[in-house]
């Protein structure tokens, strides 16, 4: 059996779709606004789900998480790997969405638990950063956890500002994934990255790497939240405050990524499917980024 695990954010895990979630902005809200007979469940919103919707031949992992960045992808892969055999790992195919700084995972010791804590550099000055959120699973988070959270705020904060500066960040970020790249590579690990990143070396890794640019009017990928106006809200007509790829896009990069998996040879005996980008109106916010 084929096995495909995809790690990244929110925007792989099906941000947005939180159905069962007690604190979501909208608990509980439906979907109306387009055609689903199946269950509503964050996974068969996310693009994942709608890779695995499209075939039984393989079997599809989301171990992605929202808010969580490299350094959670990185650690979940490598458990993937120990968990297997070199005869198991040739039957892998990592989905890889790259996470941009303010993504920090931390070991806390009074939950026994890795959290993300969310940050950002001040516009003017970027060796000044400040704390925006800290937990271990947004939007599931209970009232004992989040009491828990709140009391490693103050310190996580003292940690971020006495360590963090914006180019050494960037650079780390760089540098650890390339090496986490060539790790997989080095294994023979079958690996595709969904979204743009700045490829270390003469764009090593660009064989590897769906260009998107080519099959949307965006130079972004489709995993950016500011670079289209494809998202929850506009699908819902306002009515979901969203930012998250909506349900149509999702169900199209399950397709492009279907498709790239074929050509690529890791899945076998399965016909291409079509994949026209499914927005033909481009607005003038989407032309200003070509």
């Amino acid at each position: 059996m084929k096995e495909i695990y995809c790690f990244g954010t929110s925007q792989t895990a099906g941000g947005g779709y939180e159905f069962d979630s007690p604190e979501k902005y909208h608990p509980p809200f439906e979907y109306n606004y387009i055609q689903y007979e199946g269950e509503k469940t964050q996974f068969n919103f996310s693009y994942p789900g709608r890779l695995q919707s499209i075939s039984n031949e393989y079997k599809v992992f989301n171990l992605s998480k929202s808010g969580h960045g490299n350094d959670r992808s990185i650690r979940k892969a490598y458990d993937v790997i120990k968990s297997k055999t070199n005869e198991e790992l040739k039957n892998v195919c990592f989905l890889l969405e790259y996470a941009y700084v303010g993504r920090k995972e931390v070991f806390l010791k009074n939950l026994d638990k890795h959290a993300i804590c969310n940050y950002s550099f001040l516009t003017k000055k970027m060796d000044e950063v400040t704390l925006l959120g800290l937990g271990i699973d947004y939007f599931y988070d209970d009232e004992n956890t989040e009491k828990l959270l709140r009391m490693n705020r103050d310190s996580i904060q003292d940690y971020l500002s006495k360590t963090m500066k914006y180019d050494v960040e960037m650079e780390k970020l760089e540098r650890d994934f390339a090496i986490f790249l060539s790790f997989l590579e080095n294994m023979g690990i079958k690996f595709l990255l969904v979204s743009k990143w700045p490829d270390f070396r003469d764009n090593h890794f660009e064989k590897n790497a769906i260009a998107w640019d080519k099959l949307t009017p965006y130079e972004e990928h489709p995993f950016s939240m500011t670079a289209h106006e494809e998202t929850i809200t506009a699908e819902t007509n306002g009515e979901i405050l969203d930012n998250h790829n909506n349900y149509t896009t999702n169900n199209w990069i399950s397709k492009v990524v279907y498709n790239r998996l074929i050509d690529d040879k890791f899945l076998h005996n399965l016909s291409k499917i079509p994949d026209e980008y499914p927005y033909k109106k481009v607005t003038e916010a989407n032309q200003s980024l070509r």
